[in-house]
């Protein structure tokens, strides 16, 4: 009968904290490792709240001196945009002469950008600074937050990344040293040493224990779990038929 599906929380306690005959003390060091990084993505959240203080607040006031210096006014198109091309970007942009006023009243006249297709004689409002000159529109307190928003996730992102890989890193070490010792433990199995009934019985109770582990535990450890405890198994049958092998060798010797 097949068991029900864990649920993430039960998977992740199990990720966190390993148990288990199958369990091998560097797994236990990558689920150390793997807490920590969750601590420290944690405390990088305050951190990233400092960030988003410090950008808004230098944002904040860009916003306030923009807003102070510049003033929008109605400009006047001076000659036709060119036409809007078929398959171009969705907004399309062209400089034409226009002529506005200051609030002064004296006239200024320059290139604007106007959306393309705009007509001659159109009017339009533009923003200005304090020279008279055409600039984009001022940042507004929503914009400075949105900046300061942005960047305080990219950096708390950053340091996700930077853990993510280091972790992935250890687990990838990690990785190596157990093939590393699974060939250990294939080489110690295999060498041409005496056997003795205890060490069949050995063998025997080895396989059979792996076998009852893979079967009872399903769906309750992870795949690498599995694939150690079958490579148990392996190892245990292929040195027991290596064994009935080397006995009737010598036995034909022996005739």
């Amino acid at each position: 009968m097949t068991s029900a599906p864990e649920s993430w929380p039960v998977r992740f306690w199990r990720l966190i904290h390993p148990g288990g005959p199958l369990v091998r003390p560097w797994d236990r060091w990558e689920a150390r490792l793997l807490v920590v990084a969750i601590l420290l993505a944690v405390a990088a959240v305050p951190l990233a709240g400092v960030l988003v203080s410090g950008v808004y607040a230098r944002q904040s006031e860009l916003a306030r001196e923009q807003q102070a210096d510049r003033t929008q006014v109605t400009a006047v198109v001076l000659a036709d945009a060119g036409a809007f091309v078929a398959g171009g970007p969705a907004v399309q942009v062209t400089e034409v002469p226009a002529l506005w006023r200051l609030p002064d009243g004296t006239e200024r006249s320059g290139p604007v950008s106007v959306p393309a297709g705009t007509d001659q004689g159109t009017r339009l409002p533009i923003w200005i600074d304090g020279a008279g000159e055409p600039v984009p529109p001022p940042l507004s307190a929503f914009s400075a937050l949105s900046i300061a928003l942005g960047v305080g996730l990219l950096g708390w992102l950053g340091v996700v990344l930077v853990l993510t890989l280091a972790v992935l890193a250890v687990h990838l070490a990690l990785d190596r040293v157990r093939a590393a010792a699974w060939a250990r433990e294939w080489e110690t199995l295999s060498q041409g040493k005496e056997w003795t009934m205890n060490d069949d019985l050995e063998s025997r109770k080895a396989a059979r224990e792996a076998r009852v582990t893979a079967a009872s535990r399903t769906g309750r450890h992870t795949t690498e779990e599995m694939a150690e405890s079958a490579m148990r198994r392996y190892f245990a049958e292929e040195a027991y038929r290596e064994r009935e092998e080397r006995e009737r060798r010598e036995h034909h010797k022996g005739v």
